[in-house]
């Protein structure tokens, strides 16, 4: 996706994408981030941390290179972070969101998440 900045002023930002003109406060604008993508996407090692069996634990190798922005940052937050031990804990009774043990804190997480996070 191509994104244009047509105009910027202190009470709006308008940008382009893909011929529609899209008007954001700036302080909309400010939690947008924009970057290049690379030419090739690279192949991730490891599995995704869905596949960790009840009870085990694992690695984390990295993050799926389609996580960006929130979710990402989220991760972080988390402390997930390449190198981390991650436990899976427990599952909910409808088999979503799962309980992971990260860093001695116990989080959750749904599959579409755990399926971005590489051990």
């Amino acid at each position: 996706m191509i994104v244009t900045i047509v105009e910027t002023s202190s009470v709006r930002i308008v940008i382009e994408t893909n011929a529609a003109e899209h008007i954001l406060a700036p302080v909309v604008a400010a939690n947008i981030s924009v970057r290049e993508a690379p030419v090739k996407i690279p192949v991730q090692q490891g599995v995704p941390l869905t596949s960790l069996q009840q009870g085990r634990q694992g690695r984390v190798v990295g993050l799926d290179p389609t996580c960006q922005g929130l979710t990402r940052r989220r991760f972080q937050d988390l402390g997930i972070t390449t190198g981390v031990r991650i436990e899976r804990v427990m599952q909910s009774a409808f088999k979503d969101p799962t309980a992971y043990r990260v860093r001695n804190a116990l989080i959750a997480l749904r599959r579409e998440q755990s399926d971005l996070i590489w051990i």
